[in-house]
Formats: structure tokens, sequence, C-alpha cells
């Protein structure tokens, strides 16, 4: 939830006015990050990127393709989307 604080001005007389409204909803895509998905490059620090960038409420999108990935640190508060096709190689 987001709180605004507004200034309404009619005639000389000035009203403040605090509006809630729902914090929009963010989805960062881990390609706008870096991550290539070629199944060649490791896009562990990519897809790391865009979990951290992620506001509270958002979502993270891994679109089709192949990643390769280690360990990924997840936080709470937002939503991992995984597309269909995809495969995962992970190395050590």
């Amino acid at each position: 939830v987001k709180r605004n604080v507004v200034k309404l001005v009619c005639g000389n007389r000035e009203h403040v006015v605090g509006i809630t409204t729902a914090m929009e909803s963010a989805t960062i895509d881990v390609r706008d990050c870096g991550a290539k998905g070629d199944g060649v490059h490791d896009d562990t620090t990519n897809i790391q990127a865009a979990i951290a960038a992620c506001p509270e409420g958002g979502r993270v999108l891994i679109p089709t393709g192949d990643y390769r990935v280690k360990s990924l640190f997840l936080k709470a508060g937002f939503q991992l989307s995984l597309l269909k096709d995809h495969s995962y190689c992970t190395s050590t």
C-alpha cells in the first residue's frame, strides 16, 4: 500500500488530502538483467540481480530458455515465474 499526499487549491484555500493506493506490482524479466538463457553462459548472477531488484509483491519472470545456474538466494514477498519449456543446468 502506498500513501500519497495531495494538496488541493480552491480559490485561495488549500486542502491537504491523503490518498492510499495499491502499489503497482513490478515484473522483472531476467533477460533485462543480462540473463541469456542460451545454455552456454552462467546466468546465476543475472537471475540473482533480478531477484534482488524485485520489490515486495513483484514478480521475477524467467522466460523460455536454457539457463545455467548455481545456487540462488531467494527472499520473501515476491513471485518467481517459470514459463514452460525450460531447461536448467546446475553446476558447482
